[in-house]
């Protein structure tokens, strides 16, 4: 029968999650979740600490949670010492002094303890409390600037976003009901403010500086445990950008010379996945079923990379094309457009290009092709 530390770490392993990982999503300190898998149970400051890890760390696994709590608690009882006159049995002999002495030494013990214990207690909560006011106190006039093509900023209440292009500025702030946030958009030449409401997993394509959406802001997280929120903020290319770009599309036999230079006759296995007279932006959707790291390029241009786990979920607008790096092919559910479309298989790594080709008939292709 395994135990305590060993059902913890399979099951972590089995998710292919690192201790790392754990600590940053759980916000448990990353020397308490090694105690627990190694049953070092004596390094917690107390039992309810103990009780309360361990219950939020086997959430976070899936586990039965109330089973590993009792398993716990049957290792701990197995080594008490067994009481003394279980052993030898009662003496008729009169004990009450030694019974004395004993209640004497419990409660210079539990004193003890309180002195040792109760002050590392009280200097966490404190340390949590100030690191609290502390995060509250540098936000509170926290002002972001986009100025860069994709960024994920951690807002919460009272920050202000500004977006600034050729001059124009516009202006949002952050407003936290706790179910949902809100920005609200300062007021225009009209005396008017407009208001955005984001729950959770939410986007939103606001059209500041063109008729066409030029930004998509994509709620990600909430109601982290330092009251932030993340909000991931993508800037969209002109749609008359590819317009004129038309004629430089290359034909599915250019783009495969070109994405393997100096091979001769190698066909790759594309697959076609829409086909339309003009080229036309496209969504690409992904689900995440699994943990995986996640890299793309978006029209030669705007890179990024991060960490996905279960039941996160990624979208992104494409003028032409995009290329995607994934660690684990099955780990992503993907859509373009609301067709399916199969990255890789279990534990296969993908470097896959999804681009519009022309084809003989005049007409144009999106394909995905993968690189290697």
């Amino acid at each position: 029968m395994q135990s305590l530390g060993e059902i913890l770490s399979s099951a972590r392993n089995e998710k292919g999650y690192s201790v790392d990982q754990v600590a940053h999503d759980t916000n448990i300190s990353k020397n308490y979740l090694q105690y627990l898998e190694n049953e070092e149970f004596d390094q917690f400051p107390a039992e309810a600490y103990l009780i309360g890890f361990l219950r939020n760390y086997s959430d976070y696994l899936g586990l039965e949670t109330e089973k590993l709590i009792a398993l716990y608690r049957n290792h701990k009882i197995s080594e008490e010492p067994t009481p003394i006159e279980e052993l030898v049995g009662k003496k008729k002999s009169s004990l009450q002094p030694l019974v004395y002495l004993g209640v004497i030494g419990a409660i210079g013990l539990i004193v003890f303890l309180g002195i040792k214990i109760l002050p590392k207690v009280q200097n966490n909560i404190q340390e949590n409390r100030q690191l609290q006011q502390e995060a509250n106190d540098r936000r509170q006039n926290q002002d972001y600037k986009i100025d860069q093509s994709n960024t994920e900023l951690r807002i919460m209440q009272g920050d202000g976003i500004s977006f600034e292009e050729n001059g124009l500025n516009f202006m949002f702030t952050v407003e936290d009901s706790g179910d949902f946030i809100t920005l609200v958009q300062n007021e225009n030449a009209m005396g008017e403010s407009t208001e955005y409401n984001l729950h959770l997993k939410d986007e939103l394509y606001l059209s500041l500086f063109r008729d066409s959406p030029d930004y998509r802001l994509f709620l990600q997280d909430m109601a982290l445990a330092s009251g932030e929120s993340l909000l991931f903020v993508e800037k969209l290319a002109p749609q008359e950008e590819m317009e004129r770009s038309d004629q430089d599309i290359p034909t599915l036999s250019e783009l495969e010379t070109e994405l393997t230079p100096g091979e001769t006759n190698l066909e790759l296995d594309s697959k076609t996945i829409l086909t339309m007279t003009s080229p036309e932006r496209f969504t690409l959707d992904i689900r995440f079923r699994g943990y995986a790291l996640y890299r793309y390029e978006v029209d030669n241009r705007d890179r990024d990379e991060r960490y996905y786990r279960e039941g996160d979920n990624f979208r992104l607008d494409v003028n032409r094309s995009v290329t995607i790096w994934l660690s684990n092919g099955v780990a992503a559910y993907a859509k373009i457009n609301g067709v399916e479309v199969n990255l890789g298989g279990p534990g296969e790594v993908v470097v896959k290009t999804i681009q519009w080709t022309r084809n003989d008939q005049g007409s144009y292709d999106l394909v995905l092709i993968p690189i290697y």
